[in-house]
C-alpha cells in the first residue's frame, strides 16, 4: 500500500512540473477535491480546469519535495513551491482511495 501511494505521490509532482494535465487527471478520482488557500474546487473536471489556469498564468514548479510521509491512505508532503521567482514553503496532503487514485488534496501554504 505505502510504495504505491509514494509513487503515485512522485508522479503527481511529476506531472505538476510537467504541467500534463491528461496524466494528472488520470491520477484523480472523479470526485476529486482541491483546498488550498486561494479556494476550493470540486470535481475532476473543475480541479482540472483551475490546474489549467495556473498552469497557463506564469512559471510555477514544485522547486523541492523535502520530505514524503505516508500516513494510512494519505501522503504528507513538505515542498516548496516556486510562483514565478518566489518560494512558498507548502505542506501538500494527497488523500487516496482504495484504487489508489486522488481523492483529495489540501495545501497549506506556511
Amino acid at each position: 500500500m505505502e510504495n504505491q501511494i509514494l509513487e503515485k505521490t512522485k508522479k503527481y509532482f511529476e506531472y505538476f512540473n510537467s504541467k500534463d494535465i491528461n496524466s494528472l487527471s488520470n491520477l484523480f478520482s472523479n470526485d476529486v477535491q482541491l483546498i488550498d488557500w486561494v479556494g476550493s474546487w470540486n470535481g475532476k473536471v473543475d480541479v482540472i480546469d483551475i490546474y489549467s489556469k495556473v498552469f497557463l498564468s506564469g512559471n510555477v514548479s514544485v522547486y523541492e519535495t523535502s520530505e514524503i510521509d505516508i500516513v494510512n491512505q494519505k501522503s504528507f508532503n513538505l515542498i516548496k513551491l516556486k510562483v514565478d521567482d518566489e518560494l512558498l514553503d507548502v505542506i501538500d496532503i494527497l488523500h487516496f482511495d482504495s484504487e489508489y487514485k486522488i481523492i483529495k488534496i489540501n495545501a497549506f501554504k506556511q
